[in-house]
């Protein structure tokens, strides 16, 4: 009696499943710190913001070197094999800017519904001591903006309007926020920079001006 032979067990492989390339420097790194991009019936690209657009998706660093280089090098065309209408760094740059204050308002917005981000600024100058960051409306008044930034011992950065600053806690008009959870702070000023670095592309490539620097400050020390 002649019988099968078993195959012995594969041994098991490490697989990244989360990662993807870097369609311009080619290097991997978790589909989560990557931007994706895809591409409409109509051949234009667009960038996926909360990466659950479907179908077949680009991605790149958060790095304006390689939004650069991939306009440069045509890198979404290769990626997607097609012709793609109007990648140009500009209306690249335009959406990266757009998609990034998205991402900061859904965060605020989440913030508030998990208790970690308060507004009013006598609540704030309250909460002074346990705020790991603070956001300004560019229409406060400097009076307000100077007396909070005396009480905070955290990163206080301008941030939009009065409108839409209130618009992520649920009221017409906000002119600070505070947040108070360390790991948010931390999150949304990952993402302010990102949007700052695009808009600084944007502004080479626009009569634009430039956005304001941003202070290279640390979270939580207070």
């Amino acid at each position: 009696m002649v019988t099968a032979r078993r195959k012995a067990p594969r041994s098991a492989q490490p697989k990244e499943m989360g990662e993807r390339m870097c369609a311009a420097c080619r290097v991997r790194a978790p589909r989560e710190r990557l931007l994706r991009f895809v591409v409409d019936a109509d051949g234009r690209l667009w960038v996926d913001p909360f990466l659950k657009a479907p179908g077949r998706g680009a991605h790149l660093c958060y790095a304006a070197a390689c939004v650069q280089l991939a306009v440069k090098r045509r890198a979404f065309q290769q990626a997607f094999k097609r012709p793609l209408e109007g990648v140009t760094l500009e209306r690249l740059a335009e959406q990266l800017v757009e998609a990034q204050r998205r991402k900061v308002e859904a965060l605020l917005s989440l913030g508030r519904r998990r208790g970690a981000v308060a507004s009013g600024l006598n609540l704030l100058e309250g909460l002074a001591a346990s705020l790991r960051l603070v956001l300004l409306a560019d229409d406060i008044s400097e009076q307000s903006a100077e007396r909070l930034r005396r009480q905070v011992s955290c990163p206080v950065l301008p941030y939009g309007d009065g409108g839409a600053l209130g618009a992520t806690q649920g009221k017409e008009r906000r002119v600070a926020l505070g947040v108070t959870e360390p790991a948010l702070a931390a999150e949304l000023l990952q993402e302010i920079n990102r949007g700052h670095d695009f808009g600084c592309i944007l502004s080479t490539t626009t009569d634009r001006d430039p956005p304001q620097p941003l202070l290279a400050l640390e979270v939580g020390e207070a």
